[in-house]
């Protein structure tokens, strides 16, 4: 019996090629999406299951309240936790402390870059991490580095008793050879230094920092793991007697209120519920939902195109179905009939795709999802199934409404509109389609505009003109010396970072000892930088060839309770704990990072030994191409062994913010949501044609022209869009001021994207009525007229 379904499905499906290809186009769109979310839900569920216990392991988080109610929470902890617990508490079996470092070391005279975690002989107890040669050792200046890592720097991994040099943290010995990270991990590194490289104070060049200091959340990252019987309550009783001395801790003129400690379980890291301000690797819950919400709308819409599509087509199937009744066949066979059809067009869909999933596999995101994906048994059963839930769901609707057709009405009835006249389901789906459709328009507009602004914005400092140079560990002096002989190179500054995207590095800052500190970023550039890029000093001078002179900025100023610029200068303020230096000048503010974070406190330092980027300040007028071919040819004096990486600043930052890629993947999202939903509307259209055809011919016998037959046709649909319209627009501007929340400074939802959203809708929604309504107007009257 369901061979001989099959078979009728495959006739039907080359009987009726137009509406069987829109259907599988559709589907074949919406599960490509579902596919590919599916891929990345799956990938994000797999972390960290090779390692050890597991289910007794817990990462203590922290949650800091302000004085005004506000909570903060964080991945990571104060440095005490764990010795107090590991020393204090018999059911704790093992506690880890983890400090990640994205730092580089020397080879050669060029800097690396390497993902570098202090940690202690207990990392290895807790984690499924291998040593394939050697031993972890807790000396002060020992490192273990991957299989990876040795290759990189010495060529091979028989490197045991070598020596790594660090700018900071001096020479550091490799005691091991530890396996590459080939697994899903929230913890990734090139190696793994002892903690004591940190907390030692034996050596000059060795920072050290506060280990006993409870009010620190950012210090490491503390797991805990419980002997076998132990309680995770008896953990967090653990922990709140923390929070207690933590809490006690805060300075009377701090802003916060209190610190309390929690017991994350280990499996819930990745995802994540939050983002903890988390340096780990993984995506969270929130984007893996909204990848899912993104693919399973898109493949609604497909399946909606579907119910449509085959109640248009009701007419020229209900006399099908009132033969088959008559002869005999139930309404649970004529269901299954149905579905299976709806079935088999899912699967062909499905190969479809896979076609288009293929097609597409180098754009934008979509290689890093691919990539991640882990091609099992699982994923294979799991996209089956979602073939076989999106024929099954696709092809029920229909199924139950055309089973359920009266024999002696459908065999009576010549035109069948009796029949199919009481289907307003067919609405109400046209309806949503376009409210979806249209909320997503007015969402990806939004987020094109914000895009736009951050790609153009004045940013408070210049960026026309501007060549970005990175140094690749070439010596900052000798780069600068022959660089400034260039012709049209008029200034050169060496820094630390490129302004406007994620700041410099975080540290903090307070005024006197008693003081309460507050984060600040640390930018390192020279003494050249406030000329190259345009910035503007509202009081003081500019920096001198030293680092115990800094400039801030105005929210610096403030942070550090200065009354106005003036009263900042020549001042000596503390960044972190051990580092004492002069106030040279205040900047006016400017966006030294991404739109998305508010102002924040600054502090340039001029370090060349933390210059990573050299900004060339180039004439007006001067030749490009040739710049760039005579920059290359003297860069070889300066780094024989890399060619010259130059980028213009403007084009770094208008493309990191409005890439062409990003263009077109928002404008093929639009017009595959508008283009499913026309598909839809094309079906409704095609169905009201069928229906009254015959009272189609009659009127033009009786003289009505082809514009009134046209708004006969259309006036009804296009109500449905201007409700579609009313309900959605509302909705898609929440959405978008949602959005918008996550940036600090941001665009206003005016009435242009409505507009250009209504716009779109009577483009696409108009030409898809009109033009079908046209042609059914445009038909011989003759030829409908016939059989009568």
């Amino acid at each position: 019996m369901i061979k001989n379904y099959l078979k009728i499905a495959w006739r039907t499906l080359l009987r009726h090629k137009l509406f069987s290809f829109i259907n599988i186009f559709g589907l074949a769109t919406g599960m490509a999406v579902c596919i590919l979310a599916l891929i990345d839900i799956k990938t994000g569920y797999e972390y960290d299951k090779f390692h050890k216990h597991t289910e007794r392991t817990y990462r203590v988080i922290t949650e800091l309240t302000g004085r005004n109610g506000a909570k903060d929470y964080f991945a990571s902890t104060s440095y005490p936790v764990a010795t107090d617990i590991l020393n204090k508490y018999p059911f704790i079996e093992n506690s880890v402390r983890v400090i990640l470092r994205r730092t580089s070391f020397v080879k050669s005279g060029d800097d690396l870059p390497v993902t570098l975690n202090f940690t202690e002989p207990s990392f290895f107890k807790t984690f499924g991490f291998k040593i394939l040669r050697g031993t972890y050792s807790n000396q002060p200046h020992a490192i273990l580095i991957t299989q990876k890592t040795a290759e990189r720097f010495f060529g091979k991994d028989d490197v045991i008793g070598m020596i790594m040099h660090h700018k900071t943290y001096g020479d550091l010995i490799v005691t091991g050879i530890l396996q590459d990270v080939k697994e899903k991990s929230h913890l990734q590194f090139d190696g793994i230094a002892a903690m004591e490289t940190l907390t030692t104070k034996s050596t000059a060049n060795s920072p050290s920092f506060d280990t006993a200091d409870w009010t620190n959340p950012g210090s490491c990252y503390t797991y805990i793991t419980l002997k076998s019987g132990a309680s995770v309550q008896q953990l967090n009783r653990v922990l709140q007697s923390n929070s207690v001395i933590a809490t006690r801790m805060i300075p009377a003129n701090s802003g916060l209120k209190s610190i309390a400690f929690l017991a994350q379980p280990f499996a819930s890291i990745t995802p994540a519920r939050h983002d903890y301000y988390n340096s780990a690797y993984g995506p969270t819950m929130a984007q893996l939902a909204a990848e899912g919400s993104v693919g399973l709308v898109t493949l609604f819409l497909a399946v909606f195109n579907y119910v449509n599509l085959t109640l248009a087509r009701a007419i020229t199937r209900s006399r099908e179905v009132g033969i088959r009744k008559v002869i005999g066949a139930r309404r649970w066979q004529l269901i299954l009939q149905f579905v299976s059809e709806s079935v088999l067009l899912s699967f062909c869909a499905l190969v479809f795709s896979a076609v288009f999933i293929r097609s597409i596999s180098n754009f934008n995101w979509i290689p890093k999802i691919l990539e991640g994906a882990h091609w099992d048994g699982t994923m294979f059963l799991l996209i089956a199934l979602l073939a076989l839930f999106t024929g099954i769901v696709a092809g029920y609707l229909p199924a139950r409404i055309l089973s359920s057709f009266s024999p002696a009405l459908v065999l009576k009835s010549h035109t069948g509109q009796p029949v199919v006249q009481r289907l307003t389901m067919r609405k109400i789906l046209m309806v949503l389609q376009f409210v979806v459709s249209i909320v997503g328009v007015v969402f990806i507009i939004v987020m094109y505009r914000q895009s736009a602004y951050m790609a153009r914005a004045d940013y408070g400092f210049n960026r026309k003109n501007i060549l970005n140079v990175e140094l690749q560990g070439a010596d900052y002096r000798l780069a600068v010396s022959e660089l400034s002989k260039q012709p049209g190179v008029e200034e050169i500054s060496g820094t630390s970072t490129v302004l406007g995207f994620n700041g410099g590095d975080i540290s903090r800052g307070y005024r006197t000892e008693k003081a309460t500190s507050f984060p600040t970023e640390v930018i390192a550039a020279d003494q050249h930088f406030i000329t190259t890029m345009g910035l503007h000093l509202t009081a003081g001078k500019n920096l001198l060839a030293t680092d115990r002179e800094v400039l801030i900025n105005e929210t610096a100023s403030k942070s550090f309770h200065f009354k106005n610029p003036v009263e900042a200068i020549n001042e000596l303020v503390w960044i972190n704990d051990s580092t004492q230096v002069r106030i040279a000048g205040v900047l006016k503010d400017f966006h030294f990072m991404s739109m998305h974070f508010e102002m924040m406190p600054l502090v340039i330092r001029n370090s060349p030994s933390q210059f990573t980027t050299l900004q060339l300040k180039i004439n007006e007028g001067t030749d490009a191409a040739k710049l760039i071919e005579q920059l290359s040819q003297r860069w070889r004096k300066v780094n024989s062994k890399a060619a010259l990486s130059a980028e213009w600043f403007d084009k770094i930052l208008y493309e990191h913010h409005l890439h062409a890629e990003d263009q077109l993947f928002l404008a093929m999202f639009i017009g595959l949501a508008l283009s499913i939903a026309c598909l839809g509307l094309l079906g409704m259209v095609t169905y009201t044609a069928e229906v009254r055809i015959k009272e189609i011919g009659i009127r033009k016998v009786m003289g009505a022209g082809v514009g009134q037959i046209v708004y006969l046709l259309s006036s009804d649909f296009a109500k449905l869009l201007i409700i579609a319209s009313v309900i959605a627009v509302p909705i898609g501007m929440v959405a978008g001021n949602i959005f918008l929340r996550n940036y600090a400074y941001h665009v206003n939802i005016g009435p242009w994207t409505v507009l250009i959203t209504l716009l779109f809708l009577l483009l696409a929604g108009g030409l898809t009525i009109g033009l079908k309504a046209f042609r059914a107007a445009s038909a011989n009257p003759v030829k409908s007229l016939r059989n009568e």
